[in-house]
């Protein structure tokens, strides 16, 4: 990234030595984005502002039109909305004066972006999707990059699972073909959020490792940050609250001071948060993400977050204020999937199960659950089915939907949610299963893979394994070929990720035999 920079710097000087005002912006441009990589939000703004001075009073040119996408994405990670209005509008009358496929591509981008703000999902995904079409008529691989990324982020928005899964792949395959290690490293974090929603919690994990060998590599701070939130959401899942609180707390280390201001990466660090919160019963320390969460113009998945702090305002006692949430999710413009009224259900729901009448709220909840179902969120339906069963007075039916959720809970491995449920039952006079093991190993590696993969995990080389495995170090490299294909990682620093997050390191361990005293 430091190279990238002084190269450009380099090039911004030889632009402006020989009059070029044109290739001075553009350096200029390109000079700020590479500042919104690394963190450095003030010196994104001097560079964009100090191309817009430089083009000022020229004609309508394809630099105006990078220039005022580039603003677009500035001003969606900073969450102002009058800004994308401002920029989409100039944007678009370019787009009708020179009518260039990439101009258009734009175009379409920034409209879509602007919908985005608005909530109109629907909308939203229309534009962008024509975008799609005109940067596929462009010259420019990037802009389909761009375009494919702006698709998953808008799937994301909806719960629509599938779409961001498409798209995240397709940007991830076109990163690749580019053979560009920075530019995949943002699908496969999308990719991660698809399998983590999706109920493949180990393709998550997977995902989540892969994306921090990338920004290892890149020293992209951004990434580092996500992959932080990531990681802490999954721990979280799985019920290691203790090592989810070390990564969030390193998290805000990295961000420093300045980073909180790009929503983009510090909505999901506040869901995380509050995630986190709710799973460690501080409903309180939750509702402390309010502000982060409530704002639906910018950000990640904001329809989610949303109903996430719905609940850490009823858990809190403020029952009104989450039929408050309840009701601005059922206000959303449009949107391409039931997301809106699914997520009001579950709120709802609990609202309505008072003390005088805990059995009222069950209509909704049991909504909620068949809702999330449909949308292919698998925790969240069980999540549901175990507040209907809680609510539900029928015995037989609360035990059946019980059992049902445990199934779900100890197939992803939640295994908080699945202690809950296991109490219930017991409440019940039900004696639960303990959960069934996934694999000897407890994951798709054989005995050897695991063990060769914990000891390169715990920083030796293939060499210095090949001595303690009594193995050659040919072998070695052969079993790590195998793992790195079965894992679909690419780094010792993914693999080693992998193995801490998913527990196989501490259960490796725990398992080995002591060396006699």
């Amino acid at each position: 990234m430091r190279r990238a920079a002084a190269a450009w710097s380099e090039v911004a000087a030889a632009y402006a030595e020989y009059g070029d005002a044109l290739g001075a912006a553009r350096a200029s441009r390109e000079l700020g984005m590479l500042a919104w990589r690394v963190g450095d939000i003030a010196t994104a703004s001097d560079r964009l502002d100090s191309a817009e001075r430089i083009l000022d009073g020229l004609e309508p040119s394809e630099e105006h039109a990078r220039l005022l996408h580039a603003r677009v994405v500035a001003s969606v990670r900073l969450g102002n909305v009058d800004a994308v209005r401002m920029a989409a509008t100039r944007l678009q009358v370019i787009a009708a004066t020179l009518g260039s496929p990439s101009i258009v591509a734009r175009a379409h981008l920034a409209e879509g972006a602007l919908r985005y703000a608005e909530t109109d999902y629907a909308a939203a995904a229309e534009a962008d999707r024509r975008g799609l079409e005109a940067a596929l008529a462009s010259d420019e691989p990037l802009l389909v990059l761009r375009a494919y990324d702006q698709l998953s982020v808008t799937a994301a928005a909806q719960l629509d699972v599938v779409g961001l899964r498409e798209h995240s792949q397709a940007s991830a395959d076109l990163a690749d073909s580019l053979g560009s290690l920075s530019l995949a490293g943002w699908p496969h974090g999308r990719l991660a959020i698809a399998a983590l929603l999706g109920g493949d919690w180990d393709a998550a994990l997977r995902g989540i490792s892969k994306l921090a060998g990338i920004v290892s590599d890149t020293g992209e701070r951004r990434g580092q940050v996500s992959v932080c939130a990531l990681r802490a959401w999954i721990l979280t899942r799985h019920g290691q609250l203790a090592e989810a609180r070390d990564v969030l707390d390193q998290a805000h280390r990295l961000a420093g001071a300045e980073l909180p201001a790009d929503r983009n990466i510090f909505v999901i660090v506040a869901l995380a948060e509050t995630i986190w919160a709710l799973a460690a019963d501080e409903p309180e320390r939750a509702l402390g993400q309010r502000a982060a969460l409530e704002d639906l113009s910018s950000g990640w998945l904001p329809l989610l977050a949303l109903a996430e702090v719905g609940q850490a305002a009823m858990r809190c006692g403020d029952v009104q204020g989450g039929r408050g949430i309840a009701r601005r999710l059922r206000s959303v413009r449009s949107c391409v999937t039931a997301a809106p009224a699914v997520l009001a259900d579950w709120l709802d729901g609990h609202a309505d199960c008072t003390a005088a009448c805990p059995g009222a709220g069950v209509p909704k909840l049991r909504a909620a659950a068949s809702g999330f179902e449909r949308l292919g969120l698998p925790f969240h339906a069980a999540r549901a089915g175990l507040a209907v069963a809680y609510a539900d007075s029928d015995r037989a039916r609360a035990v059946d939907q019980g059992r049902t959720s445990l199934t779900i809970f100890e197939r992803l491995g939640a295994a908080q949610q699945a202690e809950q449920t296991r109490s219930m039952l017991r409440s019940y006079g039900v004696t639960p299963s303990r959960g069934r093991a996934r694999h000897r190993t407890g994951s798709r590696l054989s005995a050897r893979e695991l063990e060769v993969g914990c000891l390169v995990a715990a920083g030796l080389s293939n060499a210095d394994v090949a001595t303690r495995l009594f193995i050659s170090p040919r072998t070695v490299s052969t079993h790590l070929e195998r793992i790195y294909s079965k894992l679909e990682l690419t780094s010792r620093v993914a693999l080693t990720r992998y193995l801490a997050d998913s527990g196989l390191l501490a259960r490796a361990a725990a398992t080995r035999p002591h060396a006699p005293r």
